[in-house]
């Protein structure tokens, strides 16, 4: 029992760790790839398909639907 609680105490710190690293940056300037995915929300074509990346479908429609609910701020794409 006592082993559990360790290892529970464990990924908690690393997952606060890897959070803290995420927020750390959040603000700073979109990289190539991130901008492609925000331009890709408003060029989609006829079959909801991305034209600026080519990635699987899912990705893309998975920002859309993050970008129209919520915005398209710079620390929103960067959470999802």
């Amino acid at each position: 029992m006592s082993k559990n609680k360790n290892v529970t105490k464990i990924v908690l710190v690393i997952l606060l760790i890897a959070f803290a690293i995420r927020l750390f940056g959040i603000n700073q300037p979109l990289f190539d790839d991130e901008r492609d995915y925000l331009t890709g929300i408003y060029a989609q074509n006829q079959f909801g398909l991305n034209p600026v990346v080519s990635h699987p479908p899912l990705g893309s429609w998975f920002f859309e639907l993050i970008g129209y609910t919520f915005g398209t701020s710079i620390w929103i794409f960067r959470l999802s």
